[in-house]
């Protein structure tokens, strides 16, 4: 695992090494926060890394915390047009990034997201999305497991819940 594939200016997802520490969420800086924020450790991390997380957990998952006043982190990647995991009004290209849940519809079937990479004039593309929409839960367990992104192995995803 590379640890260091990260900007400083960006909330990385791992920053420890390989083996046990994957499953510890002390080495999970979003986790870390959003429990020290909330005075609690009711945030834990679901790597999704080294093996795909399956689409009932990523369901399971997003409908528990939603209905428990959580919002879920989900991160993964956005392949090609082509890719299952392709987030649509994002670049033809891979984008590795973080999407909030925060809903779901259709008994558990469609994700509710806000998406903080809408910022017209900061990310050139951003205009083509909006910043809350909906995606099939297919579609967030595609983008967890970042199916379709040929260099999806260079950075780490997975959902802090």
């Amino acid at each position: 695992m590379k640890t260091s594939n990260y900007n400083v200016d960006e909330l990385p997802w791992f920053i420890g090494g390989e083996g046990s520490q994957y499953y510890e969420t002390r080495y999970f800086p979003a986790a870390v926060t959003l429990n020290a924020y909330l005075g609690s450790s009711v945030y834990q991390p679901l790597a999704a890394t080294y093996v795909n997380v399956d689409f009932n957990r990523v369901r399971a998952s997003i409908t528990y915390d939603v209905d428990n006043n959580k919002p879920v982190m989900v991160c993964g990647a956005s392949g090609p047009n082509n890719a299952a995991s392709h987030i649509p009004g994002y670049p033809n290209s891979v984008v590795g990034h973080w999407l909030v849940a925060y809903g779901y519809t259709d008994n558990g079937n469609t994700a509710v997201i806000a998406d903080p990479a809408y910022s017209p004039g900061v990310i050139n593309w951003s205009s083509n999305i909006s910043p809350a929409y909906t995606i099939s839960m297919q579609k967030a367990t595609d983008y967890v497991n970042a199916v379709g992104c040929s260099s999806a192995n260079v950075w780490p995803r997975g959902l802090i819940w």
